[in-house]
């Protein structure tokens, strides 16, 4: 009678233990459902906001490319850097390098002016593109000249655009070769 006893209580206790396993074995599929169905929540929100990312940078790129018509309407320097400016800040720059080109084309002329003077004050401000080609804007208008000490060929207006092909330290003050637009 001992061992039927005992073998009573060791299959008491062996279902006792496969019941309880049973029941966290439940309790633990019911969670990982509910997790689940959270992930499913997430992943549909997910692709909501996806989309309307791609929507806002389709917008963008519409809008971005319509400064580069408005800049191709006018054919003007600052219209063309303007549209680089944006285009820079937005999602792409799909005109980066037809905007340089025509920028180019429309910087006509070459000569030599003195960007900063001996005491440090500076007669053109950077331009900030995403671009190698280092453009600036005209503090004061500026003798062009041929050379350094060269003959005056031209004159730089207030807010003209220029590019800056090479600087060149004199003392100290500082000359630059560039190209601007000859008017």
């Amino acid at each position: 009678m001992n061992n039927k006893n005992t073998l009573l209580i060791l299959t008491t206790i062996f279902i006792v233990a496969l019941f309880t396993a049973l029941v966290l074995s439940y309790k633990q599929t019911n969670k990982l459902k509910d997790v689940n169905v959270e992930l499913e929540k997430i992943n549909v929100k997910l692709e909501k906001t996806n989309s309307d990312l791609k929507k806002i940078n389709d917008e963008l790129n519409t809008r971005i490319s319509s400064f580069f018509e408005q800049a191709e309407d006018s054919d003007r320097i600052e219209d063309y850097v303007r549209y680089l400016q944006i285009a820079s800040v937005g999602v792409g720059n799909q005109h980066a390098e037809e905007t340089l080109t025509k920028i180019s084309k429309l910087l006509d002329a070459d000569g030599f002016v003195q960007i900063k003077d001996s005491n440090g004050e500076s007669y053109v401000t950077k331009v900030d593109v995403s671009s190698d080609v280092q453009y600036y804007r005209v503090n004061k208008a500026l003798s062009v000249r041929n050379g350094v000490m060269g003959r005056r060929v031209g004159v730089l207006r207030i807010n003209e655009i220029i590019e800056i092909v090479e600087i060149f330290p004199s003392g100290a003050a500082q000359w630059a070769e560039i190209r601007y637009q000859s008017n």
